[in-house]
């Protein structure tokens, strides 16, 4: 009776170890074989997690997930990922999302193709596609909207319909709501922005008055100050937010300044170079050999002309020799014009060199200056001639 009972217990014994040998045990395996010892399954069948008899990762053919009730509610969607406690919590249908971080894409039912990195990335998108996000809470409120890119926390996060954005930059384009086919870089660049679209913003804190105007490009930090609807200008700026360049939606230039009252204005501290000619209303056919070439009226309070050669002093040199009026007649009959100066075929062809011109004008006064003090001599004599034949009358 005794033998039987050792060989009971003995065998027993031996049942248990065989039992513990074929299990994989929570305190640790030694002795593995990579090719026969795994933790998986041997049939085509996913390999399911939970965690307190809730969901909390699969490994299948074409769904991966890792997190307390990542994937949980999913039916038909295939090939998406979800990495995080909720990511893609609710998704159904929805395929080809990647969730990385708690909350990314909880609330996805349909959505396709996104993909959300960050904690409460794309939190609230249902059945918007084609979503990419890095940062916590970028894009956090998007429902529908669809091929928005967020990347720096916050940003585009009340983003809900509008899509094709583009923030680069924490809290960038934070408050768009509808607006579509905005580039923001920067940190809080176009952070106020609601539903204007079109616009391009790049700088630290830029645009951040603009809320609903559309098309406008933005270059430069701190840009603030603007009115909430300003639409279809470019403005370029220093890292200041003084605005150097303001293009108004006229057309309307203005450098070093914003308060615009014609086509172009120049406010200007310092000195203007430039290499090359200054075409105003005008083209290089038009310019010929000259730095400045302006097509249509020009108003000048003051203008100066630098002297360049001789200045007509030389007239009044007692050398200068006055040509006699019967001579000046002559070449006025044959040429219809004063010699030494242009004539109109001339002034067509060529234009009017102010400075040659204002020469040429001051000698001819100078001349006629001269011949006016001949004529006065003359009509002196004239007149004692005549004093004196009265005299000689009466006697």
């Amino acid at each position: 009776m005794k033998k039987i009972t050792f060989i009971f217990y003995l065998t027993s014994f031996t049942l248990n170890v065989f039992a513990q040998q074929a299990q994989w045990l929570i305190s640790g395996n030694g002795g593995t074989n990579p090719p026969t010892n795994y933790f998986g399954t041997s049939d085509d069948k996913d390999i399911v997690f939970k965690r307190n008899a809730q969901k909390s990762g699969i490994l299948g053919i074409n769904l991966t997930s890792f997190g307390f009730q990542s994937l949980s509610a999913n039916s038909s969607g295939t090939h998406n990922t979800a990495i995080g406690s909720n990511a893609l919590n609710k998704n159904t249908t929805g395929y080809q999302n990647v969730s990385i971080g708690s909350y990314s894409l909880a609330n996805n039912t349909s959505g396709n193709q996104n993909s959300a990195t960050g904690t409460y990335s794309l939190n609230q998108n249902t059945s918007g596609n084609l979503n990419s996000t890095l940062g916590t809470y970028s894009l956090n409120q998007n429902t529908t909207g669809s091929q928005n890119s967020a990347i720096g926390s916050g940003a585009l996060q009340f983003n809900t319909t509008g899509y094709q954005n583009t923030a680069i930059g924490s809290y960038s384009l934070k408050q768009n709501i509808s607006g579509l086919f905005n580039t923001a870089i920067g940190s809080y660049a176009s952070a106020n922005l609601t539903t204007g679209s079109y616009n391009t913003v790049v700088g630290y804190n830029s645009g951040t008055g603009l809320t609903e105007g559309s098309n406008n490009t933005i270059i430069g930090a701190r840009v603030s100050g603007l009115a909430a609807g300003v639409s279809n200008s470019i403005i370029l700026a220093d890292g200041s937010g003084n605005q150097r360049i303001f293009v108004n939606d006229a057309g309307n230039v203005g450098i070093g300044t914003t308060n615009l009252t014609a086509n172009l204005k120049l406010q200007v501290n310092g000195n203007i170079y430039s290499n090359g000619k200054i075409l105003i209303n005008s083209d290089l056919s038009h310019s010929g050999n000259y730095a400045l070439s302006v097509n249509g009226d020009a108003v000048f309070t003051r203008a100066v002309v630098k002297l360049y050669g001789s200045w007509p002093d030389y007239v009044f040199d007692k050398k200068y020799k006055l040509k006699p009026l019967e001579e000046v007649e002559k070449y006025i009959r044959q040429k219809k014009h004063l010699e030494g100066m242009q004539s109109e075929s001339e002034v067509w062809e060529n234009g009017i060199d102010l400075g040659e011109n204002q020469k040429k004008m001051l000698e001819k006064i100078e001349e006629l200056t001269l011949y006016i003090i001949e004529q006065h001599k003359a009509l002196i004599l004239l007149k004692e001639e005549l004093n004196l034949l009265k005299k000689n009358a009466k006697n």
